[in-house]
């Protein structure tokens, strides 16, 4: 971009805010280009919008002193260097700590105004104002001069920075400082009627009245500042953005005259405050600066004590108390975590919760609140993954972890999943559940138990849950010597079998039912193992049913202790398989034997045709056959006596009449009285007497 810092960071083209007394400071999202990604903001200057400028020297000098000036102070709410001034022919540049928003530029978008900043975090904003305020004083010696909202900047962690330092000077021996030769009246016509960057001085609607007069002041100017700062802000909220000096002509008598005006209607002039702040604002704003209210004043007033305010403060400071009190007040915040708004959930509870997470003797205090956070704040992905992932990742890998923080975790293991990508569920948190399965504590393996559908339904990875998911699931409900546990267990269960291939089913969760039905017999114990079976029976099928479910269930109906509910509730369920069963098993089978096929013969008197059997037989083949008898002359043989048939046997074989055709001699053709079926006849012994009527040699009359 023009700017040595773009060949050590990776900055992202359009600002996402403007700083600065005429908003010389254009402001980029940047970060490192090592390994860790380290987020900044960087503060750029183009000189060329002073091209035209006959002081352009001068605002060069000034803007590179507030870079200067900031990289000499380290303060908690002083903007912090985090890469000192650059200067090239095109560019001023430096970087910060990473930024959101400066104050002014956001008080000039009431949209935005309105989604980033909320009662509590002005006041919270404020406290941070008082305690730079108050290092700039007593321990730097240094008085401001230009405090303004251009001069504050709101971190990405919602925490209020003051920079601005180009017009700072220290304290003298009289505890005064001198501005030297600054025109704050012409760099205000300058300002405010050329469109181009002016003359740099401090802001007159935000300067004492000593200043202004005599470019000279002490502490007591900067409290005078924040009083008019305190105004705007609360004004900007109200949704008409205004100051609280109203100026009507751009001189030092009429900022004179704007400062005694307060005297004269106050409560008009600062009806927009919080009640608990008005009275503070017009005397932190009074002309006579002896009289003006302190510091401490303002950060005891009543506006800063709500319960809201103080918990974050203490929380923020919380690493110089003591460890009963570090434990007293995480008890006391889970109380009242769900009443905070928001923003300020998001931008100052959750960074300085998840700060306090390394000791590990705290996490049974502070997990109740960072869930209640997660949950109330909806975090996007990427913001669990920056905010908290860290945390928990390492109090998952821990050695040892408080029982207390252990279940907890468990009790929420779904939600963290529902941020976590699998493999990282994979590495870090299954094997805190595959733990608690095992633990045989009570409490962690019911709460264990009811989280694992939820838990199971975010793990795509099937063969993962087969091989190592489900074994320690089963084992945890076989081994578990808490009845609520194993009845739980059993629920969860039967809401997950489905997840599971057939194979599964029938190989391992069919096996740990009868198991387990052979651990407990009772009623209680019983409905939930039948709710599982009924739901198996349903995925797998009737023959499953028939030759493993049904056997499995049976002897429950008197073996079994329960009630009489419980058994009719029982025998349904053998029933509603029965059904099953029938139903299906009814398809596949004929509905009945077939209808034998019948072959009706018209009666007749005449004799049937006899044909000779040889007829059709060459005489030579014949002659080798019957030898002599080939050259006798055909003999008529007589007719056949009729024999009436009375009945006709039906064999239960159809084929059994067709496997002996040798006991029926095929010249006797019987007369048939009666339906004849031709696949189970068989002739009454009778047949045997027809014989008799030839010789054994059927030929021997010839």
């Amino acid at each position: 971009m023009g700017s040595q810092l773009a060949k050590k960071y990776e900055i992202q083209k359009d600002p996402i805010s403007f700083g600065g007394i005429g908003q010389p400071w254009r402001i980029h999202r940047a970060k490192t280009k090592d390994r860790s990604k380290s987020e900044v903001s960087v503060f750029m200057f183009d000189k060329k919008a002073l091209s035209q400028n006959r002081e352009k020297q001068a605002i060069v000098n000034t803007l590179k002193a507030e870079a200067t000036n900031l990289a000499k102070l380290r303060h908690p709410n002083i903007l912090q260097v985090v890469e000192p001034l650059l200067e090239d022919n095109k560019t001023l540049a430096f970087a910060t700590e990473p930024l959101q928003h400066c104050l002014g530029d956001l008080l000039r978008n009431p949209r935005l105004l309105s989604e980033v900043l909320c009662d509590t975090e002005v006041r919270l904003g404020l406290l941070d104002l008082i305690q730079a305020l108050s290092f700039l004083h007593s321990e730097a010696r240094i008085v401001h001069f230009s405090l303004c909202p251009e001069n504050v900047y709101i971190t990405t962690t919602g925490k209020w920075k003051i920079s601005g330092l180009m017009f700072a000077q220290n304290l003298n021996q009289d505890s005064k400082a001198y501005l030297g030769e600054l025109d704050i009246v012409l760099a205000a016509k300058s300002l405010r009627y050329q469109a181009s960057l002016g003359t740099q001085a401090p802001l007159l609607h935000f300067s004492a009245p000593e200043v202004v007069g005599s470019n000279a002041g002490d502490c007591s100017s900067d409290i005078f500042s924040l009083g008019c700062t305190i105004y705007t802000i609360y004004k900007a909220l109200s949704g008409q953005p205004g100051e609280l000096l109203n100026i009507e002509e751009y001189s030092k008598q009429g900022h004179r005259n704007a400062c005694m005006a307060l005297k004269h209607a106050p409560s008009l002039a600062v009806s927009c405050l919080p009640p608990q702040l008005s009275e503070l604002v017009l005397r932190m704003t009074d002309f006579e600066s002896s009289q003006r209210a302190s510091l401490h004043e303002l950060s005891v007033c009543k506006a800063f004590q709500t319960p809201y305010v103080k918990a974050i403060y203490y929380l923020e400071h919380l690493n110089e108390k003591q460890e009963s009190q570090r434990l007293a007040f995480f008890k006391g915040l889970s109380t009242i975590i769900e009443k905070f708004d928001r923003i300020i959930m998001l931008k100052r509870l959750l960074p300085a919760i998840v700060q306090n997470m390394k000791d590990l003797s705290l996490t049974p205090h502070i997990l109740p609140t960072l869930f209640t956070v997660i949950k109330q704040c909806e975090l996007k992905q990427d913001q669990f993954q920056e905010l908290v992932w860290p945390s928990i990742s390492k109090l998952t890998l821990a050695k040892e972890i408080p029982a207390q923080s252990f279940y907890l975790v468990l009790s929420e293991i779904d939600l963290l999943m529902q941020y976590c990508e699998e493999e990282k569920s994979k590495k870090y948190l299954m094997p805190m559940v595959f733990r608690g399965y095992e633990c045989g504590v009570a409490q962690i393996e019911e709460v264990l138990m009811k989280k694992t559908p939820e838990m199971l339904s975010k793990i795509q990875d099937k063969t993962y849950l087969k091989t190592q998911v489900l074994p320690r699931f089963l084992q945890g409900i076989i081994k578990t010597k808490s009845s609520s546990v194993r009845e739980q267990g059993l629920k969860s269960l039967g809401a997950v079998h489905t997840s599971f291939d057939r194979s599964t089913m029938i190989d391992t969760i069919l096996p740990c039912l009868d198991k387990l039905k052979k651990l407990d017999m009772t009623g209680p114990m019983l409905m939930p193992l039948l709710d599982v079976y009924e739901g198996v029976s349903r995925s797998l099928g009737y023959k499953v049913t028939a030759t493993n479910i049904i056997p499995a269930l049976s002897p429950l109906l008197v073996n079994g202790e329960m009630t009489k509910d419980e058994f009719s509730r029982l025998c349904e369920c053998l029933e509603s398989m029965f059904a099953m069963v029938r139903n299906y098993r009814s398809q596949e089978l004929p509905t009945q034997n077939e209808a034998p096929e019948k072959f009706e013969f018209e009666e007749s008197n005449q004799e049937p045709e006899l044909k000779d059997i040889f007829g059709e037989i060459p005489k030579p083949e014949i002659a080798d056959i019957f030898g002599e008898l080939a050259d006798q002359p055909e003999v008529k043989l007589p007719p056949p006596k009729k024999h009436p048939v009375n009945q006709v046997y039906l064999q239960p074989d159809p084929f059994t009449a067709l496997e002996k055709p040798s006991t029926l001699n095929p010249f006797d053709q019987p007369e048939f009285q009666v339906d004849y079926c031709f696949k189970g006849v068989q002739s009454k012994p009778q047949s045997q007497d027809l014989l008799s009527d030839f010789a054994s040699d059927p030929f021997a009359g010839l």
